[in-house]
């Protein structure tokens, strides 16, 4: 025995030498005999059980508890003699220590040990009951906390331990006893509700629903209640220090996410202490705690108050119902949150704010993570509460909602915001934080200000305070970010960008403020992206650029430098063309930033250097590869770009280059080279393969309970972070190389993007790339496996469309792959459990069967796919199709459970539906892809498909086009579903899908009339009762499906469209569509332009006759009549269609075939007014075409086709002589000036 007490001291030494050998004897000895190892060592805890050896008594402990862990080896292969008597000494040295930290630890040993140990429970209660020691009361206690874990006897009837509670939590009960007790019941509450929620399959678990286990602990609640306010009592008085409160509340908060039922009797008296903690001031003077000094009490009291708003934030999430019915609650909580963040700033240093190159708002902190940390010096304390009061202003918004929100927010903030003065800067500032809180998460019910929201955000950009500033710069951000949409007006443009401009030009202000007020021109000009003429804005470009540049300049932090780069970029793509008379300028500062960084590879240099090679390919995405400036070509410039780059590469071991940002920038020049960026391909692909195989470093293993939660290491991008998985097997430690992670995932995406760009121009890389992508499907890693999923099916396109330009035999290249990568995509979607990763996989599965469908190409004279000649045979492809239909049928299970658990929620109110509506937005979106697989599985086989679609889609569909009973209806998302699917049938499978239009037109029917627009669009009841109301995005995408049906019927089944024509009233609900004052939005710009091209259809179909009366029908504003000619006008008042590429050449290819026949174009053109909509219709389009050449857009993207646009251009120049010339002049007027100069070389007689 000598000699192992003499192994075990040896453990705590000094000396690295005398520890390691010790370690290797110590695992020696275990490894020989768990068990004789683990009585030696509670023997000599026994025997210095007097002595002053504290640390021997400590190790001895730590060292028993990783013996006797259930889960463990080295416990499982104890003989059952060996475990019962380190039990008994287990139980023995418990019972007798009296030091309050070994007490707990050896109850952490005692409860690891607990699974199997009969009569534990019976003992441990008996020696509460047999004792008045208050260090053994504490213990059993500590062992009750932990045994909530391990202890399956303790779990199935906790209410055993009511009177034991009820009396630990008694009124003369010592302090540090109530505290142990209420531990130990906050963790048996969290552990059994946990395992009650796992037993119910996760359903509405936060809740403590119907048959809960805690429902026989419930007459604990007013006891837990009175004793939190007796400890918090105490603490005020200075009989209890405020670590030892903290740690009860911080459990309490924890047991409030699994079982908030608890509470629910007591929930107002719960809110009133913690806001009164909150709200509590130290008192100067007062006893502190153990002799503290002032500055350690309101430290304290700071750690306390992020204790308490995490309590009241989770009574918001959990019981948001009921909290909203507490009296003037919700508004003293946001006053409460908004004093602590604005006393919390005045202690902060504006100095080291600024200096300090961080753009991203400050406001919102990760739940659960806004109060970690606190604890250090006061100022720390202060930055972190102010931190943590940020997050629960966002956190309040997020959890009450906007309709309970918004209202008390603006009585507070306008006067907030009207504190004048230098010392009133932090109430401005917090003010402005409470209206970007508003926005990010109630953005429905702030919409409607959204132009007094901008003013007022613009209006403090001026603020003198650099924070208040900086906030508006930021509220600024979040606005544009979440209603880009409403961005791209002139008023809007005129109020933020000259302000921004002042802010990013004035050289006098923190740099850091500046790179916020870039940060926040890089989100507008995102926003203005396709919504904004490039002319709109040329008159801020010249300012705007000189004041970034002088951000460009050297000394400047690369911070800065990469945010006005973005900011750069964001210019030249909102301004495409009118961007070449900067182009060289900016351009060569750009090499320059290049030459200055070429050989960095990491840190904020190498960041800097990936930044400009990304503001390159932007550069030249926007003017266009071959667009002269100044003598010079985007091409030349990205070549002598990328030169650079490939010599720093080209001296590179793999693996030395970081390619989490570089990869991505190489893709944005990739994209806007094209197939010119070939050349580098040989440098790059190699670096990006090496890559994608790097060692992710991924394990878990089981950890003691005396492990701390969270990160513990982090070197070398290698991460070990402590998870407690409660109920699920305690603590584990896992591992990850995040710096791996993040470059495999980076490196599949960027070879994602040269397949997609390169398509068969990648077709020798994408063959060798494929056997390493197969095995990264099955990655462990959501991030990875997804990416390789996608490449994989960008890769297999390669491939596809080599066999479709001839460069490769299918049966031999494509058909043998898609066999190899179909089965693995197929395999992981059955087995996926993350919701994002699930939908991912779906869709690398759509883009190998889209890459099939469109194997044949395209049949020139109709636009129409061609019959593939890559496709799995039929009977694969009936196989497939079930696989599908079983996901979409898991899908809607899935979602069912959701809307469930909402529908059992008796707190459910209107703000509520949007966590609803978010909920099952992951699987609505999975579903889509699914339609999508299943889509082009027809599109493939056709009419071949009829039997399987009859067999096994069939009664989905009309399960899900039917409404489930009285009153009831599907939502639109799983309808839209249906009428896809019913489309697709029609349009490719006819005319044997024509068997189904009887069924289909009453279907089709409800779906129209379920997704016509009404007033009051998108506006929701908000009474649980009733049925979630659909989104207007929703109805908008169904009305379009709709929609894009009776143009396939009209196409591929005139004379079934004739008799359904009138009983379903369709032509007067399309025709009320181009009269809708929102048709143009652009929401709804999708369906309207489907609207077109249904009515063309139709008159195309000689259907003209039944037009010839006039059409009655019902607007949102009334009644109306239209004849033909008159529908003619509202769809030539629509053109040229942009939204969807297909959509827009099948538009454009119909009214060229009318041009074409003497009595459509008659029809056209017998009215002047009309006559002056065709020839701005045609002017419109023929410009368009020529833009599209001008910049190399590809063939797939062009909305005219060039053959279209010759004929139509050939119209165009016959007119004048075709019309009346009062037509013709009014019409040519209306054509841009700049479209006018491109039609000089095509039309030959223009009127000016």
């Amino acid at each position: 025995m000598a000699d192992f007490v003499a192994v075990v001291r040896s453990l705590l030494s000094a000396d690295n030498k005398v520890r390691n050998q010790a370690e290797a004897c110590y695992n020696d000895l275990v490894q020989q005999s768990p068990g004789d190892v683990a009585t030696r060592l509670l023997y000599i805890l026994a025997r210095h059980r007097d002595s002053n050896d504290a640390a021997l008594r400590a190790i001895t402990v730590v060292l028993v508890g990783r013996i006797v862990d259930v889960r463990l080896e080295t416990w499982q292969n104890m003989d059952p003699a060996a475990k019962t008597a380190v039990r008994q000494g287990l139980w023995h040295n418990f019972t007798l220590e009296s030091d309050p930290e070994l007490v707990r630890k050896l109850s952490h040993a005692v409860a690891r040990a607990s699974e199997g140990w009969v009569d534990l429970v019976a003992a441990s209660l008996a020696l509460l009951g047999g004792t008045n020691d208050e260090a053994r009361q504490v213990g059993v206690f500590f062992l009750l906390e932990q045994m909530s874990e391990y202890s399956d006897e303790l779990r199935s009837d906790p209410a055993r331990l009511l009177p034991v509670f009820q009396a630990a939590l008694g009124e003369d009960v010592p302090l540090n006893v109530q505290c142990a007790a209420l531990k130990a019941l906050f963790s048996l509450l969290a552990s059994v509700e946990t395992l009650a929620s796992v037993a119910r399959g996760g359903v509405n678990s936060s809740k403590g629903g119907k048959g809960s286990s805690v429902e026989g602990l419930l007459p604990l609640s007013g006891c837990a209640i009175d004793s939190v306010a007796r400890l918090l009592e105490a603490y005020s008085q200075s009989r209890l220090p405020a670590s030892e409160v903290q740690k009860v509340l911080e459990l309490l908060a924890d047991t409030l996410e699994v079982a908030s039922k608890f509470f629910a009797g007591r929930l107002g008296n719960l809110l009133q202490l913690m806001m009164a903690l909150g709200s509590r001031d130290p008192v100067t003077g007062e006893k502190k705690w153990d002799g503290g000094d002032e500055e350690e009490e309101r430290v304290s009291l700071l750690n306390l108050k992020s204790a308490a708003l995490e309590v009241l934030l989770t009574c918001c999430k959990e019981s948001p119902g009921s909290v909203r019915k507490v009296p003037d609650f919700p508004q003293a909580f946001l006053t409460l949150c908004m004093t602590l963040c604005a006393s919390a700033s005045v202690h902060g240093d504006v100095e080291a704010w600024g200096k300090k190159m961080d753009f991203e708002p400050e406001g919102e902190a990760p739940e659960g993570e806004s109060g970690d940390g606190a604890g250090g010096s006061e100022k720390d304390t202060y930055s972190t509460v102010g931190s943590t009061a940020a997050a629960a202003i966002y956190r309040l918004m997020a959890t009450l909602g906007g309709k309970t929100m918004l209202p008390i927010a603006m009585t507070l903030v306008p006067e907030w915001l009207g504190a004048v003065g230098p010392e009133h800067w932090a109430q401005r500032r917090v003010s402005l934080l409470v209206v970007e809180a508003l926005v990010d998460y109630c953005p429905k019910v702030i919409k409607p200000s959204f132009d007094q929201m901008l003013k007022t955000a613009v209006d403090f950009t001026a603020d003198a305070h650099p924070r208040v500033s900086a906030e508006a710069c930021h509220l600024i951000n979040i606005l544009c970010a979440k209603f880009p949409e409403l961005v791209p007006q002139g008023r809007h443009l005129q109020l933020a960008l000259p302000a921004l401009h002042a802010v990013i030009g004035d050289s006098a202000r923190f740099l850091r403020l500046r790179g916020i007020a870039v940060r926040t021109l890089a989100v507008i000009l995102a926003a203005c992206e396709d919504r904004l003429p490039a002319s709109a804005l040329a008159p801020y470009m010249d300012p705007l650029l000189g004041a970034l540049i002088s951000c460009l300049q050297g000394g400047m932090p690369p911070e800065l430098q990469e945010a006005a780069l973005d900011a750069v970029a964001g210019i030249a793509t909102v301004a495409q063309e009118g961007f070449v008379a900067h182009y060289q300028g900016v351009m060569n500062g750009l090499k320059g930033i290049l030459s200055a960084t070429t050989t960095a590879s990491t840190g904020h240099a190498g960041n800097l250097r990936d930044k400009a090679i990304e503001c390159v390919g932007t550069l030249g995405s926007a003017v266009g590869r071959k667009r002269t400036a100044d003598g010079a070509t985007f091409a030349t410039d990205a070549a002598e770009v990328m030169d650079l780059l490939v010599t720093q590469l080209n001296g590179a071991e793999p693996g030395q280059i970081s390619f989490e940002r570089l990869g991505p920038a190489t893709g944005v020049v990739c994209a806007a080279l094209g197939e010119l960026f070939l050349p580098f391909i040989p440098a790059l692909v190699p670096l990006l393969a090496h890559t994608t195989q790097l060692d992710l470093g991924f394990s878990v293993q089981d950890v003691g309970e005396d492990e701390v939660e969270g990160v513990t290491a982090e070197a070398d991008g290698k991460v070990e972070s402590v998870v407690d998985m409660k109920g699920l097997g305690g603590k584990k430690r896992i591992t990850v190389n995040t710096y791996a992670l993040q470059e495999v995932e980076a490196a599949l995406n960027t070879l994602d993007k040269y397949a997609r760009v390169l398509g068969a121009n990648f077709v020798d890389l994408a063959e060798n790339l494929l056997p390493l992508l197969k095995p990264l499907i099955k990655c462990p890693h959501s991030e990875v496996r997804t990416s390789a999923a996608l490449c994989a099916a960008s890769a297999f396109d390669c491939i596809v469309e080599a066999v479709k330009a001839g460069q490769r035999v299918g049966a031999v290249a494509a058909q043998p792959l898609l066999m190899q990568i179909l089965p693995l995509l197929v395999d992981q979607l059955e087995k996926e459990s993350q919701p994002e990763a699930r939908q991912y996989v779906a869709q690398a599965m759509r883009d190998v069967l889209r890459a099939c469908a469109e194997s044949g190409g395209v049949v020139q004279e109709s636009g129409a796919l061609a019959l593939p000649v890559t496709k799995l045979t039929p009977a694969e492809s009936a196989a497939l199709a079930v696989k599908v239909r079983e996901s979409m049928l898991q899908s809607l299970i899935r979602r069912s459970e959701i809307e469930q658990q909402f529908a059992n929620d008796d707190e459910m109110e209107e703000d509520d539906y949007e966590a609803l509506l978010e909920a099952v937005g992951e699987e609505a979106g999975l579903m889509s892809e699914l339609t999508d697989c299943m889509g082009y599985l027809i599109k493939s086989e056709r009419e071949a498909f009829v039997p399987t679609f009859d067999a096994h889609v069939m009664p989905l569909l009309q399960a899900l086009l039917t409404p489930p009973g009285p009153g009831k209806k599907n939502p639109a998302t799983l309808m839209t579903v249906a009428v896809c699917l019913f489309d697709d049938m029609v349009e490719y499978a006819s005319p044997a899908a024509h068997k189904y239009l009887p069924t289909f037109f009453p279907l089709l029917n409800g779906a129209l009339e379920r997704a016509m627009p009404k007033k009051g669009a998108g506006q929701r009841g908000g009474n649980p009762e009733e049925d979630v109301e659909d989104e207007e995005e929703d109805l908008a995408t169904l009305r379009q499906a709709c929609v894009y049906g009776i143009t396939q019927i009209c196409k591929h089944a005139p004379d079934a469209l004739d008799q359904a024509m009138k009983p379903y009233s369709l032509l007067p609900r399309l025709a009320s569509l181009l009269q809708w004052p929102q048709r143009s939005e652009e929401l709804h710009r999708p369906a309207t332009e489907n609207v077109v091209s249904a009515l063309l259809s139709i008159c195309q179909a000689s259907l003209a006759s039944r037009l010839q009366a006039p059409v009655q029908f019902s607007t949102l504003e009334g009644k109306s009549t239209l004849s033909l000619p008159e529908l003619l006008s509202l769809c030539l008042a629509e053109l040229p269609l942009t939204e969807d590429v297909q959509e827009a050449r099948t538009v454009h290819r119909q009214l060229v075939d009318m041009l074409e026949h003497t009595q459509a174009f008659a029809a056209l053109t017998n009215d002047s007014s009309r006559t002056a909509l065709l020839v701005q219709a045609l002017a419109e389009i023929v410009g368009r075409a020529c833009t599209e050449s001008e910049r190399e857009e590809e063939a797939s993207a062009q909305t005219v086709e060039p053959i279209i646009a010759k004929k139509m251009a050939g119209v165009l120049s016959e007119m004048p002589g075709r019309v009346s010339g009062e037509g013709w002049t009014a019409g040519w007027a209306r054509v841009q000036e700049t479209t006018k100069q491109k039609l000089q070389g095509m039309v030959g007689r223009v009127a000016n």
